[in-house]
């Protein structure tokens, strides 16, 4: 059996891929049926506003399927993953708490440290607010079934908000 992909009329962005088989030899008891899974990407995250949000607003991150197994020791949602950064020199990561996964695996939940960011924003940077970055790495790999994909890195992998 030999088969060739078409990029040309393929669609990677919608995971639409065009293939044709052609048999080496003629055969009447072989059956080929594809196995269509679902992609996991960034469905939506909140706040999707530029206005500015108060510093205990958590980020929230929808994913189209689920990211980990339940059963699941270490996540890989963790800030080496996860970058959260700002115009100036340096990572963000210190002026949020740990990121929470919701128990479906669905969401995930990103909740600035109110008190320590108010302070960043107020007495070091003297400024009314600070758009941090927030970038998920494509080392992000999710198992669905028995294949493993990275997360699609799309135009809501990063994202920025305003505190």
């Amino acid at each position: 059996m030999h088969s060739l992909l078409h990029f040309c009329k393929s669609d990677k962005s919608k995971g639409v891929y065009v293939i044709t088989v052609k048999l080496l030899k003629p055969a009447n008891d072989i059956l080929i049926r594809p196995k269509c899974l679902a992609l996991p990407y960034i469905k939506s995250y909140t706040p999707a506003t530029k206005s500015a949000q108060f510093a205990d607003t958590p980020v929230v991150i929808n994913f189209s399927i689920p990211v980990e197994a339940k059963d699941t020791s270490k996540s890989q949602f963790n800030y080496d993953n996860i970058i959260l950064t700002f115009d100036q020199p340096g990572d963000m990561k210190d002026y949020f708490f740990p990121p929470e996964l919701s128990e479906d695996k669905t969401v995930l939940k990103l909740v600035p440290n109110a008190a320590k960011l108010k302070n960043y924003i107020i007495n070091e940077l003297e400024a009314s607010f600070v758009d941090i970055t927030i970038s998920l790495s494509d080392r992000i790999i999710v198992k669905n079934g028995e294949q493993e994909f990275p997360l699609r890195q799309d135009s809501n992998s990063t994202f920025t908000v305003r505190f």
